[in-house]
């Protein structure tokens, strides 16, 4: 069991009128652990401070000293620490306050089981207590049991509310009612709750009862902390002026706790088959590592292949070059022979044919003048010229 407060200061008036207290555990003398809550709304003007700290601290020094030795009934503690409390509201005169007190016992054991679990509730006033239960889930995270937030205190206000509770503590008769009477008492020793809500007024002008009840069952709120911390946001930025507000959150079954042990126990189940999953993971990438590697061995061998059949393909490429070249030598030299075989040709004809004799005479290197010999060279142009000027059938 462990406990978690937020008190907030309204900004209505200056001084925060609410007050609240969360004992430590104490050892009574029938073998029980005892445990204690409150708040406290002080309705009294600039003394409201001073009522609520006042009913708190007299109500805390009561309790911590009776649980201890007293073999009286936790209904009678209740009742008789407050009305001793209220002795000294007396004694001061004009200073009122609601009081909410949550008494929880267990029987001492070695796991202070939540059977044995006994919660009694003293009520003055608007303040509210809470029971809470949790959302129940099957192996699967399904829904089995919705949870809910019960109130099991009455809003002792007047019709007209701007008058306040219509039951505090102070006087000791309200509206001809005498205190005594005016003490609600409330056994919930049959109830297993898993959470114990205690809010002062406050609360109730930003949030509804269905809408608490939905805060509280919100699954994103891991911890009672981020509970608590939503309301006191909605509380700060409902858009108007808010009162003090005081909420204490009372975790029976340590929710936390109780979270960190059902993760350990998903852990302890699913660890085995989330280490098979992965390794098998892990084989299928070493394997899929091993079909990389190839494939980068077989892509550097189709590089090198393709490298070298470039090399190839440019070889072959000057290769065909030079052979052009030698085959436009050739044809060349092929026209040049043409050539010069057509001359032969053309001079054997000639010898054959007297009209040209004088030709011939120039090849001879004489001439019809009977000149003096010319070597023929010397008479190539003509005989080139006279052979062109000729009529010869190639």
């Amino acid at each position: 069991m462990i406990s978690y407060e937020k008190e907030i200061p309204g900004s209505k008036h200056t001084l925060n009128g609410d007050s609240h207290y969360s004992s430590p555990k104490i050892i009574g003398s029938s073998n029980n652990v005892w445990q204690f809550f409150m708040v406290a709304d002080g309705c009294s003007g600039y003394n409201q401070t001073i009522a609520s700290h006042m009913i708190i601290k007299s109500m805390a020094d009561y309790l911590e000293n009776e649980l201890v030795n007293s073999k009286d009934t936790p209904e009678n503690l209740l009742r008789n620490g407050i009305i001793e409390g209220n002795k000294g509201f007396e004694s001061i005169g004009g200073i009122r306050s609601t009081l909410d007190v949550v008494l929880i016992s267990n029987e001492i054991s070695k796991d202070l089981p939540l059977d044995k679990t006994k919660i009694y509730v003293a009520h003055l006033g608007d303040s509210k207590v809470y029971l809470g239960y949790n959302n129940k889930y099957d192996e699967t995270g399904a829904i089995t049991q919705k949870g809910k937030l019960n109130q099991v205190t009455k809003n002792e206000v007047y019709a007209n509310k701007k008058k306040g509770p219509s039951n505090y503590l102070g006087p000791i008769n309200v509206d001809g009612v005498p205190l005594t009477e005016r003490i609600t008492i409330i056994d919930l020793s049959e109830e297993k709750p898993d959470t114990i809500f205690l809010t002062t007024d406050g609360l109730e002008e930003t949030l509804s009862n269905t809408d608490l009840e939905a805060e509280y069952l919100n699954p994103e709120y891991s911890s009672p902390q981020q509970f608590l911390t939503k309301l006191v946001d909605r509380v700060k930025n409902n858009g108007q002026k808010y009162d003090d507000t005081t909420m204490i959150y009372v975790d029976l079954k340590d929710k936390v706790e109780s979270r960190l042990s059902y993760l350990q126990k998903l852990d302890s189940e699913t660890i085995p088959e989330l280490e098979q999953q992965l390794e098998k993971n892990q084989q299928r990438l070493d394997h899929s590592e091993n079909e990389r590697k190839i494939l980068e061995e077989e892509e550097y061998y189709s590089d090198n292949l393709r490298y070298q059949n470039d090399l190839i393909i440019s070889s072959l490429d000057q290769r065909l070059e030079t052979v052009n070249a030698e085959k436009l030598a050739l044809q060349n030299s092929l026209d040049s022979t043409q050539r010069d075989y057509n001359a032969v040709k053309i001079m054997l004809g000639l010898k054959e044919n007297s009209k040209l004799g004088d030709i011939e005479n120039l090849i001879d290197g004489t001439n019809t003048s009977k000149e003096k010999s010319v070597p023929v060279w010397k008479n190539l142009g003509t005989i080139i010229k006279k052979i062109l000027d000729y009529d010869v059938e190639w």
